[in-house]
């Protein structure tokens, strides 16, 4: 059972799409992708790969897209990212951002769930069971939730105190394998 369907069931509530007031930002001036590859709270969900991804969609001659990276002022700054929006949206602006976009790619955060309320195309990183908390609102054929092979290791759960009982979290979201990352991006685009 996924999230806001548990949430749901226990208070009641429907489960609608939400009203979200944005405020306009300047845009890129051609199409763009939304990217939020760091995560300062929690460890688990860094994934040391992204440098990868990104270098792999440049190359690709088919990807004709402005990366933007969104996320907090001190984020760690990828390579090659196109345009830097570090520290420069609130909640409002990154809807409008996100709503603009193409697609976004990311971790298990705020910005995944905004593409989801937008319909947009994505593909997200979970280091625990994407099922459950991975975009609600989406076409099933529209994103792809990944996450590390349970088979192997158990899921990091919700907690950030989790962490001190595991011996390596942040290696589990690194079992996903960047080329997978990026085939995934290139079909949602068409590319």
């Amino acid at each position: 059972m996924h999230l806001i369907e548990s949430y749901a069931l226990a208070s009641g509530a429907a489960i609608e799409k939400c009203f979200i007031k944005e405020r306009k930002i300047d845009l890129p001036f051609k199409k763009y992708i939304t990217f939020h590859g760091w995560c300062e709270k929690s460890k688990y969900r860094q994934y040391s790969h992204w440098q990868k991804v990104i270098d792999n969609l440049l190359s690709n001659p088919g990807f004709d897209y402005e990366i933007v990276q969104i996320g907090e002022l001190n984020d760690f700054k990828y390579n090659n990212v196109n345009v830097n929006y570090l520290g420069k949206t609130n909640f409002l602006s990154l809807a409008f951002l996100i709503k603009n976009s193409e697609l976004h790619l990311g971790f298990d955060s705020f910005p995944v769930h905004l593409a989801s309320h937008y319909d947009k195309k994505i593909v997200a990183l979970y280091p625990q069971y994407a099922n459950n908390t991975g975009p609600f609102f989406n076409k099933k054929n529209d994103w792809f939730a990944l996450q590390p092979d349970t088979k192997m290791s158990k899921p990091v759960w919700f907690s950030h105190k989790t962490e001190a009982r595991m011996t390596s979290p942040s290696d589990r979201i690194d079992l996903i394998k960047h080329e997978l990352v990026t085939k995934l991006i290139l079909k949602l685009l068409q590319i």
